[in-house]
């Protein structure tokens, strides 16, 4: 019976932002009024849910208009709340506008806090709920938060899943009357360092018969008219003005912060099978460093044209594969023990002194965890080296050797090891990776 080698992490992050622009131009695209300046917005569940799925360039192709006025979050006043436990408890203020219990009524909801929404406290702590009393509310299993004393707070109405009052939609190629407008900085990408920006821009159809006044908007992943696949929405500060022959215009950016970019240590890393100081695996740790090595194909792009691209090797969305004509997402094993480089050097060759490939796949994903756990097993037959240095994740197309995940300018995250460890053709090892992802509250 074979002996299973488990090696479980890295952990790979990101963080997003989203910012919106509104306008209004005539029949031909011409500017009449435009924003002055992006504004943030609220992404919600099923948007973040949706990056399992989806690129973060394909989760905003669609751009939705609305009159609706619900709002997308509300403060406490002078109510505090406390957590912990896996629940958080009330207590109600004496403001005329106090929260006085989380089900009261709101308008354009069925109750002001509903499962999926989310309390953020004044401290920055943030806890989904699971469901919700007067004064107690149950928060989600992954929650372990714990906030004592009391503190102010805001829910935010992150359960929302489509706008409240929908009237009409922008996509790629939905009508002739509509378009995104193709170009920077209306759409397309721009890198700056681990920052990646995507921005797309939509005008609406013209109006035909009246002056229309919009108050909300939001973004959509998929194509169509479909309802309960709202990326984020915007409660508009002020109602923007359509006239006949008018068209609303949209912008939306969308940026993403990658991290590590900087070497991280990490200790004792749990690894089932490798024991340490007994032949033939004859280190004493399994100590490592690990960081993100070169964005080069780790993210998803939206080109000038307004379509998606790019390998997005380190997105909730990346999945294993040696690729077609432009490649795929591999995992390597490797004998090479050189250090990490600075974020955005040329990496070594790690196909040097050997190297051994893969193709990975995901583990079932748990609706709201926002975390998804990518994993690949080598067999007995494969991967068995007595110095085993590093590991690490790349773009890989076999139909070229110098496009192996291992190789120069293909490596994007790389784990190396403080000693060398073995596999035996008896033995199996299995590696699976974190890739997490959380947005900035914004309204």
């Amino acid at each position: 019976m074979s002996e299973n080698k488990i090696i479980k992490g890295p952990s790979l992050s990101q963080t997003l932002q989203g910012f919106y622009k509104v306008g209004v131009v005539d029949e031909n695209h011409n500017v009449i009024w435009e924003q002055k300046d992006w504004e943030k917005n609220l992404i919600v569940n099923t948007g973040m849910d949706a990056l399992v799925n989806y690129t973060y360039a394909q989760a905003f192709n669609v751009g939705d208009a609305g009159t609706g006025t619900r709002v997308n979050f509300v403060t406490s006043s002078d109510s505090m709340a406390m957590a912990g436990g896996g629940s958080a408890s009330l207590i109600v203020g004496t403001n005329p506008d106090a929260i006085i219990s989380f089900t009261q009524s709101l308008t354009g909801y069925t109750r002001l806090c509903e499962a999926g929404d989310v309390i953020q406290f004044s401290d920055g702590t943030v806890c989904m709920v699971s469901a919700s009393g007067n004064v107690t509310m149950s928060l989600t299993a992954n929650t372990t938060a714990s906030v004592d004393p009391s503190q102010s707070f805001i829910i935010w109405k992150t359960s929302q899943t489509a706008l409240q009052t929908h009237i009409k939609y922008a996509a790629q190629s939905n009508i002739t009357d509509a378009s995104v407008v193709s170009g920077m900085p209306y759409t397309g990408t721009s890198v700056a360092a681990n920052k990646v920006s995507m921005f797309r821009t939509f005008d609406f159809a013209k109006e035909t018969s009246v002056l229309r006044e919009y108050t909300e908007i939001g973004l959509r992943f998929g194509t169509g008219a479909s309802i309960g696949t709202l990326f984020s929405r915007v409660l508009l500060p002020n109602s923007v003005s359509v006239d006949v022959n008018q068209r609303l215009r949209l912008s939306y950016g969308l940026q993403v912060t990658f991290q590590p970019t900087s070497s991280q240590s990490r200790l004792n890393i749990p690894i089932s099978g490798w024991g340490v100081g007994s032949y033939p695996e004859l280190a004493t740790n399994t100590n490592a460093s690990e960081s993100m090595q070169n964005f080069t194909n780790a993210y998803s792009t939206v080109d000038t044209g307004g379509s998606s691209g790019g390998y997005y090797l380190l997105e909730p969305a990346a999945r294993g594969g040696t690729g077609g004509g432009d490649g795929g997402c591999g995992l390597f094993v490797s004998r090479n023990t050189q250090s990490l480089v600075t974020f955005g050097a040329v990496t070594p060759d790690r196909r040097s002194p050997g190297a051994t490939y893969g193709t990975f796949g995901i583990l079932p994903y748990t609706s709201s965890n926002y975390y998804v756990l990518n994993s690949i097993t080598f067999g007995e037959a494969s991967a068995n080296y007595t110095d085993i240095g590093s590991v690490g994740i790349g773009w890989y197309r076999t139909s070229y050797p110098s496009s192996y995940p291992a190789a120069p300018g293909n490596q994007v995250f790389v784990t190396v090891f403080e000693q060398t460890h073995s596999k035996a053709n008896t033995q199996t090892l299995t590696l699976t990776w974190r890739t997490d992802w959380s947005r900035i509250l914004s309204t």
